[in-house]
């Protein structure tokens, strides 16, 4: 006699939610051929899918889903999330708006929405979502904070002072909130009181990373270097795979005139992130001043292949050319350099400079 369906819908999520997906998949394949128009089999099939790893399978049974009359909300929003999980972001955020177009109070699609927008910089975008979200729950602390970091990231740190004392108000555990407080103070250029702030973060939490990094920033404006070089330390033993700490140490060590030193904390950065422009400039930087021009060339053409507005390492590599006394090729960077920026002083400079060795 043939199962119910409701019944067996049961039995292939109760398989499912035990994360036994290959049993679950061969289950909901038999009811799908018992119940071809059943569209909830195919919802559920593309969430077993996703368990196993399968993520544009499961875009096809969402949609097969929606076609057999499967809630429309559930299938979309899954299928917004494989978008989002393959980094196909554009296509993510398509159908998260759609999701939202249906349920306008749906949380957690907002969450994920804001979270690829903060990531691609759409912090306008984002800020209008976040907003929705903290109405709709007023008294959400993670909320504020969420808001609070992309008011930052805008410059409106009044407004995101705001939210991060109504989250200190409501849990002075919250180590982020002062996290963020000494962040905005750093910006500011109020060194002692972004101090105040980072050093209570550590207090609350000392194997937060991103105090200590911060931290030895601030410390490098005060030029204590030895105190924000132990900052960096401290952090990289935290998580020696993560860049921050590497990457600020080798800007520590660049300004001490540390070159060779510098050099291989640039190096050791390049293999812990894809996010390379600024670690390629200050690598061709500290290699040029060791007087390795061939090397220092090749990581300005990197960071102009990541960025071809970068008319400062144009212009930086058209003076090596010169110190190599190639004026020809010195005078077609400064010219790239003053067409990305007329106003760029230095290359007009070094290219009035370069015109008379000629």
């Amino acid at each position: 006699m043939k199962k119910n369906k409701v019944d067996l819908y049961k039995k292939i999520e109760e398989v499912y939610t035990k994360t036994k997906y290959k049993k679950a998949l061969e289950y909901c394949n038999s009811a799908i051929e018992s119940y071809s128009d059943y569209g909830d089999f195919n919802y559920i099939k593309g969430l077993i899918l996703m368990g196993l790893e399968q993520y544009e399978n499961s875009v096809k049974q969402f949609d097969l889903a929606i076609l057999k009359g499967a809630n429309k909300e559930k299938c979309m929003y899954n299928k917004a999330y494989c978008y989002d999980i393959l980094e196909m972001y554009e296509k993510a955020i398509r159908f998260y708006l759609v999701v939202l177009n249906i349920n306008s109070k749906n949380l957690e699609t907002m969450e994920n929405l804001t979270s690829i927008m903060h990531e691609q910089g759409k912090y306008e975008e984002e800020l209008e979502f976040l907003k929705k979200m903290q109405k709709l729950q007023p008294e959400n602390i993670e909320y504020m904070y969420y808001l609070a970091d992309t008011l930052i990231e805008i410059g409106d740190n009044n407004d995101a002072r705001v939210y991060l004392d109504k989250i200190i108000e409501k849990n002075e555990m919250y180590m982020y909130a002062y996290l963020k407080r000494g962040i905005i103070f750093q910006n500011e250029g109020k060194y002692d009181e972004a101090l105040k702030y980072f050093n209570k973060a550590i207090e609350l939490d000392d194997e937060c990373l991103d105090s200590y990094v911060y931290k030895g920033q601030v410390l490098i404006e005060k030029e204590k270097y030895k105190e924000a070089l132990e900052c960096f330390e401290i952090a990289s033993s935290i998580d020696n795979e993560d860049p921050f700490p590497e990457y600020n140490k080798g800007i520590l060590l660049e300004i001490e005139e540390k070159y060779e030193e510098a050099e291989k904390c640039f190096e050791n950065t390049i293999k812990l992130t894809d996010d390379l422009e600024l670690v390629y400039f200050h690598l061709a930087f500290v290699l040029d001043e060791q007087n390795k021009y061939e090397d220092a060339i090749k990581f300005y053409n990197k960071a102009i292949e990541v960025n071809g507005e970068d008319f400062v390492s144009y212009n930086n590599k058209g003076y090596i050319y010169y110190k190599m006394g190639i004026y020809t090729t010195a005078l077609k960077n400064f010219k790239k350099a003053l067409d990305i920026n007329p106003k760029y002083k230095l290359a007009m400079d070094n290219m009035k400079e370069t015109l008379s060795k000629l």
